[in-house]
């Protein structure tokens, strides 16, 4: 996925996805098991990074993926923090928005799971936009983690570009900014994870820095391609339609869309959500 620049604003370029086998629900296990279950799941996704990246990127994948799957309290990432804090509810209202622009004007719409995102086959101002937002009812730490279709992991918040963490209570925010990602040439399966915790997670934050120093090597045409997707879910006590929202279209215009809002299970001490579409 990348950044382009319709009509008034500038889309941004990322890699999104990553293909798996079985679906893990919505899970209170402890980290140890869910991150045993992560590893079986992984296999096909290691297998398409592994045929697609050579040296140790399937590795730092696979550390990566291992953080993810720990739950903060359970891996005792959180010692020393009041339990109080740690078991404070977290709202998250995610959104995720596909853009078409016709004409110059802009036709953001949510993505919901399973959606097909089409790109411009070569043509930066053709094929589908893509945003994505959130926003926490409390100051907490949010990390969002991108998979491409071809196993290529990018960390998109938080980044140098933006605040970072903590992020605060009732605040929007938007990736990338005001501006709209386009989907480069390389489709497939492509997945968004999103963090939320009370307490920092230096495990993520020390495997997010790393992997953002990776260049991503140019594919030939036919590098394999994710084609399962991998709903990877923990902590979440309940999900709804959140309240309205506000973007900046590239048309220029303001409008207004409904996220998905998804409030963490009683003692959780962090929630992990999973979004994810078609790139075609």
């Amino acid at each position: 996925m990348k950044t382009k620049s319709p009509t008034l604003l500038a889309p941004v370029v990322l890699g999104l996805g990553l293909m798996w086998s079985p679906i893990l629900g919505s899970c209170a296990a402890t980290g140890a098991v869910v991150s045993g279950t992560l590893m079986n799941m992984a296999q096909n996704m290691f297998g398409t990074a592994e045929a697609n990246f050579t040296g140790a990127y399937p590795q730092d994948l696979q550390t990566l993926l291992g953080a993810m799957a720990q739950d903060a309290g359970v891996a005792g990432l959180t010692s020393g923090i009041p339990l109080a804090v740690l078991q404070q509810p977290i709202t998250l209202d995610v959104g995720m928005l596909m853009e078409t622009v016709v004409d110059g004007r802009s036709m953001p719409v949510p993505i919901t799971n399973g959606a097909v995102l089409v790109d411009g086959r070569g043509d930066p101002d053709a094929g589908d936009n893509f945003k994505i937002t959130f926003e926490a009812s409390t100051d907490c730490h949010v990390y969002v983690l991108s998979i491409d279709g071809t196993g290529w992991a990018t960390p998109i918040f938080p980044t140098g570009d933006d605040l970072g963490n903590p992020v605060s209570a009732n605040r929007q925010y938007q990736i990338p900014g005001d501006e709209w990602f386009y989907l480069d040439q390389y489709r497939g399966i492509e997945t968004i994870y999103f963090i939320a915790s009370n307490a920092p997670r230096p495990d993520l934050e020390e495997q997010f820095a790393e992997m953002a120093y990776l260049t991503r090597p140019e594919l030939p045409a036919g590098a394999a391609q994710i084609t399962e997707q991998a709903i990877i879910e923990r902590g979440i006590g309940g999900r709804r339609q959140g309240k309205g929202a506000t973007v900046l279209g590239s048309d220029g215009l303001t409008h207004t869309f409904n996220p998905t809002s998804f409030t963490s299970a009683q003692g959780a001490s962090d929630l992990m959500i999973t979004r994810w579409f078609s790139h075609q």
